[in-house]
C-alpha cells in the first residue's frame, strides 16, 4: 500500500507541475529506468531479492507493474526537469530526491511490505536509490556511458547474490 501511495504522490506531482509536457524530452531516459526495472524482473525471476506482500488485490506483480509504468518514469521526468545547473544546487537535489527514495524504502521496510531475500537488505536497496538516480542523470547526459556502467553493476550484483542464469 505504502508503494502506491508515493506512486500517487509522484504522479500527483508530475501531473500538477506539468511535467507530462516534458516527456518527449526525456522519454528515453524514462524507458531506460522502467527497462531496468523490467530486467531485474525477468533476470532474478525464480530468485527475487526483493519482493512486495500482498494486499488484497494489490499483489507484487501489479506493484512491480504500476512502480516501472507510473513511478519510475515520473520520478525520472521530475528529476531531470528541475535538475539544477550549479553544482552544490544540484547535489543538494540529487539529495533530497534520493532521500525521499530512502524515506520510502524505510517505510515499506518498517511496514513489512517488502520482503528482502537472498542477503538482500536495506543498506543494498539504498545504494540501488542512489544508483537510480546517478544513472539517471547519466543516461540523460550521455547513454553511451551509462549503459556500460550500468550493465557492469547489474553483472556485479548477479554474481554477488548469485542469481542463477537459468530462472
Amino acid at each position: 500500500m505504502i508503494i502506491l501511495i508515493f506512486t500517487l504522490c509522484f504522479l500527483a506531482a508530475f501531473v500538477l507541475t506539468r511535467s507530462y509536457r516534458f516527456l518527449d524530452k526525456y522519454y528515453p531516459t524514462a524507458l531506460y529506468v522502467s527497462l531496468v526495472s523490467l530486467l531485474y524482473q525477468l533476470l532474478c525471476r525464480g530468485h527475487l531479492l526483493w519482493h512486495f506482500r500482498n494486499w488484497h488485490l494489490f499483489t507484487d506483480k501489479l506493484s512491480t507493474l504500476i512502480q516501472f509504468a507510473v513511478l519510475f518514469p515520473c520520478s525520472a521526468v521530475l528529476f531531470l526537469r528541475y535538475l539544477p545547473r550549479r553544482k552544490l544546487a544540484r547535489t543538494l537535489y540529487f539529495l533530497g530526491f534520493f532521500a525521499v527514495y530512502v524515506v520510502m524504502e524505510l517505510c515499506l521496510k518498517l511496514s513489512g511490505e517488502i520482503i528482502y531475500q537472498f542477503g538482500w537488505s536495506l543498506g543494498w536497496s539504498v545504494f540501488i536509490d542512489f544508483c537510480f538516480f546517478a544513472f539517471t542523470w547519466m543516461h540523460a547526459r550521455n547513454w553511451k556511458v551509462a549503459l556500460p556502467i550500468s550493465a557492469s553493476i547489474i553483472v556485479f550484483l548477479m554474481a554477488w547474490f548469485r542469481v542463477p542464469l537459468h530462472g
